[in-house]
């Protein structure tokens, strides 16, 4: 009896272990788990992920909570003014926020009591996307070095309709990206699968 509890207590411990937050990059379309989409797992807040063409379409939050705020962008960088935003609502969908459609685009979350990345009183409205410009929401100006990193996750389906998701280690990105692009899935399906939390770390470029 105390095996089997001190197992599940393990087994406890080990999911909680892997609850994460991770910033998902789709191409032009819905915030849809079931496409394919790139994504930052053990994104951290303050961590800038930048992505790339085609994944410049939508950007949405997983593990993110109620309060939370997402910021998209169409430049490889959030070190300015945000395209769009959108505080996490304590109900109902998620936050799905546009890219800009480039070739370039990154996105990032904040606690919503950050003050340097909290959203003025006149935008507040839970669970809607925000066009807020950077002549009316300049952040990260002063915020010195950046985080940045790339993403560390593919998830996508080959021509067979078998899903795959996939870890690309760190300076990976580029070099999946292109196979993807290509449909070169014989490739893609060379990295090692997404599996165990301790793998999953998400590195700078």
């Amino acid at each position: 009896m105390c095996k089997s509890l001190s197992h599940l207590h393990l087994l406890i411990a080990f999911a909680i272990s892997c609850l994460e937050t991770e910033l998902l990059f789709f191409q032009p379309g819905p915030c849809d788990l079931t496409r394919d989409h790139m994504q930052c797992g053990n994104a951290s807040p303050e961590q800038c992920c930048r992505g790339g063409s085609p994944w410049c379409g939508s950007l949405s939050c997983i593990g993110c909570v109620p309060g939370n705020d997402l910021y998209s962008y169409s430049r490889a960088s959030c070190s300015r003014g945000a395209l769009h935003t959108c505080r996490e609502p304590t109900s109902g969908a998620s936050c799905c926020i546009g890219l800009g459609g480039g070739n370039t685009c990154a996105g990032d979350y904040f606690q919503g009591s950050a003050q340097e990345r909290s959203l003025p009183m006149s935008t507040q409205v839970e669970g809607l996307a925000l066009e807020v410009g950077s002549e009316v929401m300049a952040i990260g100006e002063a915020a010195g070095c950046e985080k940045l990193v790339e993403p560390n996750k593919l998830v996508f389906t080959d021509d067979e309709g078998v899903r795959y998701a996939i870890h690309m280690p760190a300076g990976t990105f580029r070099i999946a990206n292109e196979h993807y692009i290509a449909k070169n899935y014989d490739e893609l399906k060379k990295f090692p699968a997404w599996g165990e939390c301790s793998n999953r770390e998400i590195l700078r470029p």
